[in-house]
C-alpha cells in the first residue's frame, strides 16, 4: 500500500517536476545560477528544441554553466533537465484549458478541480524544510512581526495573521502603503516582515521590504516568482506554483496556495514548539464563543 501510495505521489508531481525543483533549490544556486533559471523559466518551450551548446549562446554563458546549473538542480545533466521539461511541455495540462464563458457547470467544476489541484501539487512539492525551520525559528524569535500584502494578498495576510495567533505568534497585518513603510522604519533587528505577494514586484512593498531589510529585519517573502524583486531580498522564500493565469476565474488560487503555505508554517511551529500550555486556553476561548453564538438560536 506504501508502495502505491509513493507512486501515486510520484506521477502526481511528475509534470512539475522540472519547476518545483528551480523553486526549491532556488535558494541555494548562485547568483549567476539564479541569473540562469531566470532564463530557464522564461524561455522553457525554446530550450526544449535546442543543444545545451545553442542554450549557452543563447543565455550568454559557457556550456559547461549550464551543465553545473543542472547539477546544482539534482539532474545528471541537461540532457535529463531537457526531459523533464520536455515531459512538462508534452503532457496536457488544465492550466492551458481555460474556462470560458460558455463552459457548462460541470465542465467549469472539473477544470477548476484540475487547475487546484495542480496548483496545491506544485506548491507543496516546492517546499523545502530548511526553509520552513529557518522561517519558524525567526517568527518565535522576533519581537515584532508585521505582514504586508495589497489586493488579493491582503486577504491572504488576515487569514495568516489568525493562523499564526493560533499558536502563539502575535502579527499584524498591514496592506496600506503609508503605513507598510512606517512599520518597516520601526522594524529592528532580528524583527520580521512577512510579505505576500503574487509577482514580488509591487512598488509599495518592495519599498517596505527595503526599508526592513536595511533595518536589520528577517524578510520572509511568499511570492509565485522566483526571481522577482521581493524573492531575491528576502532571507527566506518559499515559491508557490507559477502556472496561475493572471485572470479573474483562477485569482483564488493564488490565496489557496498562499495560506496554504502560511499553514504549513503554522504546523511546523506547532510540531517543534516545547511550550503548547497555550493551546488549551485557544481552543477553550474558541468553544464558549461558539456555544454563545448558539444559545439564542437554541432558545428560539
Amino acid at each position: 500500500m506504501g508502495q502505491n501510495m509513493a507512486k501515486e505521489r510520484e506521477e502526481a508531481f511528475a509534470d512539475v517536476e522540472y519547476l518545483s525543483r528551480i523553486q526549491s533549490k532556488y535558494h541555494t544556486l548562485t547568483k549567476k545560477q539564479k541569473a540562469l533559471a531566470k532564463f530557464f523559466l522564461e524561455n522553457a518551450e525554446q530550450i526544449g528544441h535546442l543543444s545545451i551548446s545553442q542554450v549557452a549562446a543563447k543565455a550568454q554563458t559557457q556550456p559547461s554553466s549550464i551543465t553545473r546549473f543542472c547539477y546544482a538542480l539534482g539532474y545528471k545533466g541537461f540532457s535529463e533537465y531537457k526531459f523533464h521539461l520536455t515531459r512538462q511541455l508534452l503532457t496536457p495540462s488544465a492550466f492551458s484549458e481555460e474556462i470560458r464563458l460558455k463552459d457548462t457547470l460541470p465542465v467549469i467544476t472539473q477544470k477548476l478541480l484540475h487547475m487546484n489541484t495542480e496548483a496545491i501539487a506544485e506548491t507543496l512539492n516546492g517546499i523545502d524544510e530548511q526553509t520552513l525551520s529557518l522561517s519558524a525559528l525567526a517568527l518565535l524569535s522576533a519581537k515584532q512581526i508585521f505582514l504586508f500584502g495589497q489586493g488579493g494578498p491582503h486577504a491572504s495576510i488576515d487569514f495568516a495573521q489568525h493562523l499564526l495567533l493560533q499558536v502563539g505568534v502575535i502579527s499584524q497585518a498591514i496592506s496600506d502603503s503609508s503605513t507598510m513603510l512606517i512599520a518597516a522604519a520601526l522594524l529592528k533587528k532580528n524583527d520580521v516582515a512577512m510579505i505576500i505577494s503574487f509577482s514580488g514586484e509591487t512598488a509599495p512593498i518592495v519599498e517596505a521590504a527595503s526599508i526592513a531589510r536595511q533595518n536589520g529585519a528577517k524578510i520572509i517573502a511568499i511570492t509565485a516568482h522566483p526571481a522577482s524583486a521581493i524573492a531575491r531580498m528576502a532571507n527566506h522564500h518559499f515559491c508557490y506554483s507559477r502556472n496561475i493565469p493572471d485572470d479573474l476565474f483562477y485569482l483564488h488560487i493564488s490565496r489557496i496556495c498562499e495560506i496554504l503555505t502560511v499553514s504549513l508554517l503554522q504546523t511546523y511551529i506547532r510540531k517543534h514548539t516545547s511550550d503548547l500550555s497555550y493551546l488549551p486556553k485557544i481552543t477553550d476561548a474558541i468553544t464558549k464563543n461558539r456555544s454563545r453564538r448558539r444559545a439564542p438560536s437554541e432558545e428560539e
